[in-house]
């Protein structure tokens, strides 16, 4: 079978899964998301001011995009990992001195990631 047969074949069984990520961008105190991360890409930013991650979170209502700025990407990234279940809420912009601003957030873990144990297994880490 041809892989447009098995897409024929998919679409009619409905077993079909979207796996285009929306993107969501923190306007509003309070915005969450909550769910499993997937991945995180660097993005270089617009502004010249180097690079910064942009997040994939599975959640209850599909792939979901977004990004946190650098300055939470050095916080978080050695304590949020692949596979971990994360509630991640917006708390607002932040002034610096120079009239700089910073988006700030809280980062929540939901449930730890799997990890390898010695052998090379996935074992589910207790909490």
């Amino acid at each position: 079978m041809g892989y447009k047969d098995q897409y024929k074949k998919a679409k009619e069984e409905k077993t079909l899964e979207n796996v285009s990520p929306e993107f969501m961008k923190f306007t509003e105190k309070g915005a969450q998301i909550v769910g499993k991360f997937i991945a995180s890409f660097p993005v270089k930013s617009t502004r010249g001011e180097g690079y910064y991650n942009q997040y994939l979170f599975e959640t209850d209502l599909g792939l979901v995009k977004f990004a946190l700025g650098s300055a939470t990407d050095k916080e978080i990234s050695n304590i949020v990992f692949v596979g971990g279940v994360y509630a991640i809420t917006y708390e607002g912009k932040e002034e610096l001195t120079g009239g700089h601003t910073v988006n700030k957030f809280k980062v929540e873990q939901v449930a730890a990631p799997p990890v390898k144990s010695i052998t090379g297994n996935l074992e589910d880490v207790p909490f």
